[in-house]
């Protein structure tokens, strides 16, 4: 059993879609189905009648339903509770962010906030954006940190959240150095198309940028689900992709990738959150990042 069975099992619960839950839960839709599989193999039940549209629980989903929702709270209020408990000094700040995100800009961040407020102690989380804001948004964080773009379509609680740009990004298309290939492609000879899946908010940036640029061409061989997975197989020599300019910068200066000219520009922000409110005993620390990061955005 794995807590996120049951948050997929929530979430599809309350959309009655596959596709709208899988693309929430930030997975591609094969890899959701086999999660909701492997619960019911657990529960040793169907939990979701797939015989109409929209989805919709069995009589047993429907039981175990209160059951998952139950579980789901006192899992992470126990979490959150053991994270607390005297392992979590006043000094020690809690942040959600994203893998790629974790190994390029909020080093970056970090050093910018040791210098203005002091060193500080931090546990740092990593995942998609929808478990960061779910993190903040369900007190298990003082901080997210996360892309900001337009396709992305964030709906943060305005009500309940704050955020500030801390810093920029840039999508560039790279391959190895000694490849022979340049945009748009042709027809003929298509460009061999590395690309992020379609569940990851990077790739719903690519993919919404390109549906608007000139025509490429290309073709995708490869579909992963991390920046450092399609980073490996760009440096392997096996296609193009669009990668973040900091996450490939050391490869660029060494000239084991090089970046392709490009009139398709596609930038992102870095964007940090918090509650409108802290409630946690780093509420003094997090107001002083807080106000550091506001005054340097």
């Amino acid at each position: 059993m794995q807590l996120k069975w049951l948050e997929d099992f929530v979430a599809l619960a309350e959309t009655r879609s596959f596709s709208r839950a899988a693309e929430l839960r930030h997975v591609t839709h094969p890899a959701f189905g086999r999660r909701i599989k492997q619960l019911e193999n657990w529960a040793g039940a169907a939990l979701i009648d797939r015989t109409g549209y929209p989805a919709k629980l069995t009589a047993e989903g429907e039981v175990f339903l209160e059951h998952a929702r139950d579980a789901v709270r006192v899992l992470r209020d126990g979490r959150e509770s053991v994270a607390q408990h005297g392992n979590a000094p006043a000094t020690r700040l809690r942040i959600a962010t994203g893998s790629t995100l974790g190994s390029t800009q909020y080093p970056k961040w970090l050093a910018a906030m040791h210098a203005a407020v002091g060193p500080f102690e931090a546990t740092v989380s990593t995942g998609s954006i929808h478990d960061a804001l779910e993190r903040l948004a369900e007190g298990q964080c003082e901080f997210a940190i996360t892309y900001s773009h337009p396709a992305l379509m964030i709906s943060a609680d305005v009500a309940h959240v704050d955020a500030c740009e801390v810093g920029r990004e840039e999508l560039v298309p790279v391959c190895t150095f000694g490849a022979d290939y340049a945009l748009p492609g042709t027809r003929k000879v298509p460009l061999p198309l590395l690309m992020l899946s379609p569940a990851l908010a990077m790739a719903h940036v690519i993919r919404a940028r390109l549906q608007t640029a000139p025509l490429i061409h290309a073709k995708t061989l490869q579909t992963v689900d991390s920046a450092a997975t399609l980073h490996a197989l760009v440096r392997a020599g096996l296609g193009v992709a669009w990668l973040p300019a900091s996450l490939v910068a050391v490869d660029l200066h060494a000239r084991v990738l090089k970046q392709l000219p490009d009139v398709i520009a596609i930038h992102l922000g870095v964007r940090l959150y918090r509650p409108r409110a802290f409630a946690s005993p780093a509420a003094a620390l997090a107001e002083k990042v807080w106000t550091a990061s506001a005054q340097r955005a």
